[in-house]
């Protein structure tokens, strides 16, 4: 419920999109696999920022689209 406020808000959504995106290409650079983190962690957490950013931003799209509709009929 907190978060659904938060995505009807198109510049949130791109904000978070870009940010997810920034933090995936680092890791990428600046991670290295580790006794720790094996090389499959990284894999799946740049999968995962990655997969979060395009769905963000595809969210960007469609809510901003949306937002532009509303204010057009009114």
């Amino acid at each position: 419920m907190i978060l659904r406020r938060k995505f009807e808000n198109p510049q949130v959504l791109m904000q978070l999109g870009m940010l997810s995106l920034i933090i995936a290409l680092f890791s990428q650079r600046f991670l290295h696999p580790n006794a720790w983190m094996g090389e499959n962690l990284i894999d799946g957490l740049n999968g995962a920022l990655m997969g979060m950013s395009i769905g963000l931003n595809l969210l960007y799209v469609v809510v901003r689209r949306r937002t532009s509709a509303c204010a057009k009929a009114a």
